[in-house]
């Protein structure tokens, strides 16, 4: 089977004219493919042929405030290769409201969060692998200084359209102790994380309700 692809990235952007009045952000993508009877490999093209996987981002920022929302669109089908969960789909796939001072950045709604090296915690979205399991739920970033930072999460994985039963709570925490020693000869942290989850066995005792998982990792850098 052969494949014509078509694709096209175009980024929005309006910014306002006062602080006040704030601005928009945000972009389109779009990726299509006309599959093709490929006769060297007799192998005849699906009665689907074209298929199409777009992405609408629209966010606007007023003060320490910012919002936006993703529509996506899997019409008539997903690409060729990508999980059937999202053939035919199309809707709001991802929404926010987001509030950031010096200190505290708190998110409701999908958000991305990565714990350490992401062993036991990833949230990202990868459109060319056809990824997106954001969660949906609360996020709270506690910033008190430069060499102390703290997240916590409490929500549930997106699948397609819709989001996972269980429901993951994660704490993640870092300190600069070069910071607290205002040195700069060496560079040293330190950062620990604990990630739990939680769905129903449904009766089978063999199967746990609650899962739990702890990292810690420790940078340290001297001259090269």
């Amino acid at each position: 089977m052969k494949k014509l692809f078509f694709s096209a990235f175009i980024c929005i952007s309006a910014i306002g004219f006062s602080q006040e009045t704030g601005f928009f952000f945000g972009g389109l993508e779009s990726n299509s493919q006309w599959l093709l009877d490929d006769e060297k490999f007799d192998f005849p093209a699906p009665d689907e042929q074209f298929r199409s996987n777009n992405y609408l981002q629209l966010n606007y920022t007023l003060g320490n405030f910012t919002a936006g929302v993703q529509y996506e669109s899997y019409l008539p089908k997903a690409l060729s290769g990508y999980s059937p969960t999202w053939d035919g789909q199309n809707g709001i796939g991802t929404y926010y409201l987001n509030y950031k001072n010096e200190t505290i950045d708190v998110t409701g709604g999908y958000f991305y969060e990565q714990f350490g090296s992401g062993l036991i915690l990833r949230s990202w979205e990868d459109r060319q692998l056809g990824i997106n399991n954001a969660m949906k739920g609360v996020r709270v970033k506690f910033s008190p200084s430069s060499a102390f930072d703290m997240t916590g999460v409490y929500g549930q994985t997106r699948i397609g359209f819709d989001v996972s039963e269980g429901v993951t709570q994660g704490l993640d925490a870092h300190l600069s102790l070069s910071e607290l020693l205002q040195t700069d000869a060496i560079d040293l942290k330190l950062g620990a994380s604990y990630v739990g989850r939680h769905q129903s066995n449904g009766g089978n005792d063999s199967i746990p309700s609650n899962v739990n998982a702890y990292g810690g990792r420790l940078d340290f850098v001297l001259n090269n």
